[in-house]
């Protein structure tokens, strides 16, 4: 550590020049810890009057960085967390981690049974109503496009003569039971576990 490091010179200082902001650091980092150089630095002794001589005011200055400014009637601050995402996130971590914090409790001796049960339970009501969500969402999807089923359009040949075209588009649910790895075919766009149409 020395000026040049920290922009305050072009150069790094001699070995003179050095040694002294060495022994000024340590000076100032004795003031600063509030005690006086001892026998381990007998040769540091002949500035323990200048850590006398400003302890005071260094204890002075430290109490005064230490106070808390923050009134105690602060308005706490807003949080912009979205709970859903949040258990959303703890529930899929606690699915990713699932064998692992058995066999991880399993080898504690205080392990508690009844709460890591409760644990699985409630990953497992979240399972089937992820499910249950997932299923009624896509149910309503087939149930909108449904009334879309039998598309028809109409266009003129180059002669003048209407051409009417029509498309049946019949749409498939391969979903099986508790089943989250859900894909849905509707004509030509799938849908994937997000729910979100990727055309193919």
């Amino acid at each position: 550590m020395g000026p040049k490091l920290f922009g305050l010179a072009d150069q790094f200082p001699d070995e003179k020049v050095a040694r002294s902001l060495t022994l000024i650091a340590k000076t100032l980092q004795s003031l600063a810890s509030l005690v006086q150089f001892g026998e381990k630095e007998q040769y540091m002794r002949a500035l323990n009057f200048y850590i006398v001589d400003n302890m005071k005011r260094m204890q002075a200055f430290l109490d005064s960085i230490s106070v808390n400014t923050i009134p105690d009637d602060l308005e706490e601050m807003e949080m912009n967390l979205d709970p859903g995402r949040e258990l959303s996130r703890l529930h899929r971590n606690l699915q990713l981690c699932n064998s692992e914090c058995q066999d991880m409790l399993s080898k504690t001796e205080d392990m508690d049974a009844d709460a890591l049960n409760r644990v699985k339970a409630v990953c497992s009501a979240v399972d089937r109503m992820t499910a249950l969500h997932i299923k009624y969402k896509l149910a309503s999807q087939l149930r909108f496009r449904s009334q879309f089923a039998q598309l028809e359009t109409t266009s003129e040949n180059s002669e003048g003569e209407a051409l009417v075209y029509s498309a049946t588009m019949e749409p498939s649910i391969p979903v099986g039971e508790g089943d989250l790895s859900i894909a849905i075919a509707i004509g030509s766009i799938v849908y994937g576990p997000n729910l979100s149409p990727v055309y193919t």
